[in-house]
């Protein structure tokens, strides 16, 4: 699959390369059935979550119509075992909505968790906590408490926009 990839850009460099190579052992570990998410594989590569979703369409344009296609249909969405009520996914759409330049679309199990610790802690006022969020979502808690200040901060700047949630 990478060979494919290096013919098709034998030039390419930098952040592009990264991106592509993650996606490329992601794909590949996924289909051979390890446990392994894209957010983990990021961090592993050291590359931004943002800059790997943006070549996805690289990667499936590149794949579509050979036998590597089936690698790039894989969903990699967010990954977290975290039950989530229907008023809660309203919320999350909201928060999409008021965000979608800034956030990833899909949203990366990072965001996904931020926004969920923001708006039950600050909007629902519903008990959770850092560690049950990383307990089922493969995170640590210090990413989720990072996410949700980002979250926090935006609509500290935005109170307009939290009066809508």
């Amino acid at each position: 699959m990478w060979m494919n990839i290096l013919t098709k850009f034998p030039n390419i460099k930098g952040r592009q390369k990264t991106a592509l190579q993650a996606l490329t052992v992601y794909y590949i570990l996924n289909d051979n059935n390890f446990d392994i998410n894209i957010i983990r594989i990021s961090s592993i590569f050291d590359d931004n979550i943002r800059d790997i979703y943006s070549n996805v369409s690289v990667i499936k344009k590149l794949f579509e119509g050979t036998a590597w296609e089936r690698y790039t249909t894989l969903n990699i969405g967010v990954k977290c075992d975290f039950e989530v009520s229907d008023k809660l996914q309203r919320k999350i759409n909201i928060v999409k909505r008021h965000m979608k330049d800034i956030i990833s679309d899909p949203l990366t199990t990072k965001e996904h968790t931020g926004i969920i610790y923001y708006l039950k802690k600050n909007i629902l006022k519903e008990y959770i906590t850092y560690e049950s969020l990383a307990k089922n979502c493969d995170l640590s808690t210090t990413t989720i408490r990072n996410s949700f200040l980002f979250f926090d901060n935006f609509y500290k700047k935005n109170p307009t926009l939290k009066s809508q949630l």
